[in-house]
């Protein structure tokens, strides 16, 4: 696994790169400038809510060349990165064997559907909330399941995943809408921060390992399930063995169905 990214040459950058390097993660295409800053976001948490305050330092940002992966995940951007959209449409064409998943970041949802379509064209696997998906699809009022799967389907993408909270999420893949619960927890949650990034990774890292759809779908909420016991997006991650033994270990009501509303 490898990340592209762009951090400063200062102790945060250098704080976030011991932790790449401390996971094991490539970091061949992580840029680092001497002039600009590191990005720093903060979050004011409320039990287990929060508001985050994001704040998008200008970065030189170019898209360098690489080895095409089998898989690119592909989630927020600053607005000032709009280059980086501008290969992704020339780049992802070329490149069939790649497949995009995509969870769109609060400016890209901001830039609208026609400003990204080659990005929604070739994306393989789309992942947003219930509340998201409205306004990419310019919705006043809530829509139900159906509407706003084969909306986003409309645009391209191969499956549509769609999260809503506590009552689990539902995809489509084109043929067939699932249901998958929340993974039961009698806990309460501690920070509900990084539960959705936690999710849309998990369920493509099963995918990736060549897992059905249907099986994809129990992997994600378990990790959500466990980063929101603990603070931040990262100190609860689980994995992939303690995930498989969430799920050997998982009840009876836990379990993929088929959506009906």
């Amino acid at each position: 696994t490898g990340l592209m990214v762009w951090m400063g040459e200062d102790r945060l950058g250098d704080d976030c790169m011991d932790v790449l390097v401390r996971e094991g993660i490539d970091t061949s295409l992580v840029s680092r400038s001497k002039s600009v800053p590191t990005n720093a976001h903060y979050v004011l948490s409320f039990q287990a809510e929060r508001t985050i305050l994001i704040k998008h330092n200008e970065f030189p940002y170019r898209f360098p060349e690489f080895t095409a992966p089998s898989f690119l995940y592909l989630s927020s951007l600053a607005p000032s990165a709009g280059v980086i959209h501008d290969a992704l449409f020339e780049w992802l064409p070329k490149h069939p064997e790649t497949k995009l998943i995509f969870q769109p970041g609060t400016f890209q949802i901001e830039e609208g559907t026609e400003a990204l379509a080659p990005i929604y064209k070739n994306t393989y696997l789309f992942v947003c909330n219930k509340e998201e998906a409205e306004l990419i699809l310019g919705y006043k009022k809530p829509q139900d399941f159906p509407t706003l799967l084969s909306g986003i389907a409309s645009l391209g993408p191969k499956i549509v995943i769609i999260t809503d909270g506590p009552d689990g999420a539902v995809a489509f893949d084109g043929s067939q809408m699932l249901h998958v619960p929340m993974y039961p927890d009698s806990r309460a949650p501690i920070d509900r921060t990084g539960a959705g990034d936690a999710f849309t990774s998990t369920v493509g890292i099963a995918l990736a390992l060549g897992k059905p759809l249907h099986e994809a779908l129990l992997w994600g909420p378990i990790n959500s399930m466990s980063v929101v016991q603990a603070l931040g997006a990262q100190a609860g991650l689980l994995s992939r063995q303690a995930i498989e033994s969430y799920l050997e270990s998982a009840p009876a009501e836990y379990r993929v169905t088929k959506y009906s509303e």
